[in-house]
């Protein structure tokens, strides 16, 4: 299992965002037709650190998650559940030793689609440590 993996796990285990948002939690894509709300997440970067001679084990991607809302309350509301149970989480993710999830940035927006209504969106950004074996 990958750091993705273990985050979707986090986030299907956590009751109160899964009351929000059922099963609707996509990493790298949202399906089309799918219905909200929803979340998804994509690494934003994925800074490595080196030693000398060699890659270092520790790892510290910069990590998105999208909500997805017919609402401007909805989707804060998915957000903030969401930052719950990460920020500042230290532990271990579905066996894998996670040294510290911090939030780097948050915004809120919204966007027509061509032929439907406003979607709202909140985007976290955080930045997840962890020790890749």
């Amino acid at each position: 299992m990958d750091i993705y993996e273990a985050l979707v796990a986090k986030l299907k285990a956590t009751t109160t965002l899964t009351t929000l948002v059922g099963t609707r939690i996509f990493p790298y894509e949202v399906p089309q037709g799918k219905l909200l709300p929803a979340v998804f997440f994509m690494t934003v970067s994925d800074m490595k650190d080196h030693f000398l001679t060699e890659q270092s084990d520790l790892e510290s991607p910069n990590v998105q998650i999208t909500t997805y809302a017919d609402s401007k309350d909805d989707a804060a509301a998915v957000a903030e559940v969401i930052k719950t149970a990460l920020c500042g989480y230290q532990g271990t993710l579905s066996g894998i030793t996670t040294q510290y999830i911090k939030l780097t940035n948050e915004l809120p927006s919204s966007y027509k689609q061509a032929e439907g209504p406003l979607i709202f969106t909140h985007d976290l950004e955080f930045e997840v440590w962890y020790i890749k074996e």
